[in-house]
């Protein structure tokens, strides 16, 4: 029997009705809406390239990851892993409702993505950022607590924009977010963090956005993920410093707690991670540099 063979004769291709099904089920199982419309993404793109297939064999998934890396325009190997892993899910979800027998993802092997560390932000450039955003107005004052509560926090873009006022408690420094898979969690932030929001919150204050739950507005509502990377690029064309996005600030709190010697387990909490593999692929930015500085401290020779 092959791998794909259907158990509901009704089904024979990965349509919209599967993917309609599909959705219903991750809503069901309070997956984040984030989640959702990222799967569905992936899942009508593969339901589109499939056309006359089926979509249902081992061999229309491979060469669909196959398309994806050797296009005309390929996609990076991580995005071809994440719609790896999406698929994985799809297929698991068609078993589940004996669609199809068995996942033709048994005993496939995900795509290999090389290790490409992340490169950290210098102090100075750290302070170029800041500098920018330096002054009075609403936006400045937004944007220097952003900055310093990113820096902070290493939070997630979509757990930053999630944060509401009332999330934040500045008698324990701590704000509690919600992180993959609806997980809260509370973050801790220190003195200048706290400067910057209490600045910022006193200037919302009189915002046409006052009234807004969420934390980080703008003119016409609450501040997207999206916003939030325009504003990081904006703000790092004007301090000369390239390649400023969300994600790297995470990279950047990573290093930053093993450089002053935090230990793995307290950052694989903060960070919100249930893997160490995670702590190992976030750490791995200037990863050799530690090692040379802790060598240096440690002065393995001067024993003998």
């Amino acid at each position: 029997m092959q791998s794909s063979g259907l158990s509901n004769p009704g089904s024979s291709t990965v349509d919209a009705t599967l993917l309609d099904d599909w959705k219903l089920n991750l809503i069901i199982r309070n997956r984040a809406p984030r989640t959702v419309e990222d799967y569905l993404k992936v899942g009508t793109a593969y339901a589109a390239w499939c056309g006359e297939r089926s979509g249902l064999t081992r061999r229309d998934v491979q060469s669909y990851l196959a398309h994806l890396s050797t296009a005309s325009k390929p996609y990076s190997p991580a995005y071809v892993a994440k719609v790896y892993r999406t698929l994985q899910q799809l297929f698991r979800f068609l078993v589940d409702e004996e669609v199809i027998e068995i996942s033709p993802f048994i005993k496939m092997r995900p795509p290999h993505v090389p290790e490409q560390p992340v490169p950290l932000l210098t102090a100075e450039e750290v302070g170029r950022l800041l500098h920018v955003c330096r002054g009075r107005t609403f936006e400045a004052l937004r944007d220097t607590a952003l900055l310093r509560v990113l820096l902070d926090t290493g939070i997630r873009v979509t757990e930053l924009v999630g944060i509401q006022l009332c999330d934040i408690d500045f008698t324990s420094r701590t704000i509690l977010v919600t992180g993959k898979g609806r997980r809260d969690r509370t973050v801790v932030f220190g003195d200048r963090p706290a400067e910057a929001l209490r600045r910022y919150i006193r200037v919302r204050a009189t915002h046409n956005q006052a009234c807004n739950s969420f934390l980080w507005v703008g003119p016409k509502g609450c501040v997207t993920d999206s916003g939030v990377r325009q504003m990081l690029t904006r703000r790092g064309a004007q301090a000369g410093v390239t390649g400023v996005h969300p994600h790297r600030f995470r990279h950047q709190f990573a290093h930053d707690w093993l450089s002053a010697g935090g230990n793995e387990t307290d950052l694989l909490r903060l960070a919100g991670w249930r893997s160490r593999q995670m702590v190992d692929r976030y750490a791995a930015s200037a990863a050799v540099t530690r090692a040379q500085e802790a060598h240096k401290r440690h002065r393995i020779s001067d024993k003998y």
